[in-house]
Order: structure tokens, then sequence, then C-alpha cells
């Protein structure tokens, strides 16, 4: 089944609210639960965007691979299962926990950073000559009232935990929102993401997948 523009609206309001609403306030509020010093919890924060440079490299490892699905599949995979891990590293001792979430933090980042190209190509190739001229305008107004409403959430959820004085709870609460944002219509993506491999492998070109 073809992935439709709608489609590509729907997928990227959640998966994009997921991705944003971690970065910013809300992993800093989570370095703070962890004891970082000024400096380590702004090198932390600042990672979504410094690791944007990574998407040069993707773009290439994409141009040039020769299985392009297992490529798609894996990027795919790996950063929306290590970004809920982010939150439920709270689940484990703080000297454990908090490497473990600068570990799982600085590898979502960078590889949905790293497939960003990927995304980008599927997108356009996918909907080009389907759209009208103001499609991507309406997908992004879109995606920002949804991620405004998604981070709003989050927000109220960790500082309402705060107050209690029940952090652990709020990331644990965050951690699970965000695996039901990137977990809806994952069986179908992937569907959709070799359905979209094929087609473009006897078109003679590479299509690229949805992070």
């Amino acid at each position: 089944m073809e992935k439709t523009p709608r489609d590509f609206i729907f997928d990227n309001l959640l998966s994009m609210s997921a991705y944003w609403a971690c970065t910013g306030a809300i992993i800093a509020s989570l370095t703070a639960y962890y004891g970082f010093s000024l400096a380590l919890s702004n090198v932390v924060t600042g990672l979504s965007g410094t690791l944007p440079i990574l998407q040069l490299a993707g773009g290439l490892a994409y141009e040039r691979t020769t299985r392009p699905l297992r490529f798609l599949r894996l990027c795919n995979g790996t950063w929306r299962v290590l970004l809920p891990l982010v939150f439920f590293s709270v689940l484990l001792p703080r000297t454990a926990g908090a490497p473990l979430m600068v570990v799982c933090y600085v590898l979502a980042i960078g590889i949905y950073q790293f497939a960003c190209p990927s995304q980008t190509d599927w997108l356009v190739s996918s909907v080009e000559g389907r759209v009208r001229g103001d499609y991507y305008s309406v997908r992004e107004m879109f995606f920002m009232l949804t991620y405004t409403g998604v981070f709003c959430a989050v927000s109220l959820i960790i500082d309402r935990a705060a107050r209690h004085g029940a952090q652990q709870t709020g990331f644990l609460a965050v951690g699970v929102l965000e695996t039901m944002l990137l977990a809806v219509h994952r069986q179908s993506a992937v569907r959709d993401v070799m359905h979209a491999v094929d087609g473009a492998d006897q078109r003679g070109f590479a299509c690229a997948g949805k992070a």
C-alpha cells in the first residue's frame, strides 16, 4: 500500500512532535534531575542544534548504499527505540541512569539527523505531482500545532511531578507518552518503506525512508 500525502502529514505530526518535545527545556530538566553541572547540561541540551551536521554524512551514506531498505529500517527503528529510553533511564540508580541517558540521547538525536536526507527524499519522491503548492506549509502548520500541544503536555507532567516530589514518576510518564507517539503506525510505516524501496529499485533510483 502506498503512503498518501495525508499519511505523511499524520506520521510527521506524531514522530516529529515526539522528537522535538524531548529537546530544550525538557531534556534540561532531566539533566537537572541527574545533577549535571551547568556546563555538561548545556552540552547535552545543545546537541539538537549541533548534530544536524550529521545530515551531510547521512546523505552520502544513503546515496551509496546498495541496500536502501536495510538502511531505512535500521535508522528508523533505532532512534525510535532509543528516544523513550532516555526517560526510562530513571528506573536505574542515578549513577547508572545518567550515563545511559546521555548515550541514548546522543545516539537517538544523531541517528535521526543522519537519516533526515533519506526521509526528505522519500517524502518528495512520493508526493511530487500529487499535491497542491501549499502542501508543505500546511504540513508544517499542523506539525507546529501538534508539537505545541505535546510540548505543553510534557511540560505540565514534569512540572506537576516536581511539585509533588515525584520526578521519577513524571519522567516515566513522559517515556510512556513518547513510546505511544512513536509506536503509532510503526508497522504500516515499515510496509510502506518496503513498497517504496521496491518501486524505486524498479525505476532505477533510491528512495528514502521515514525516520
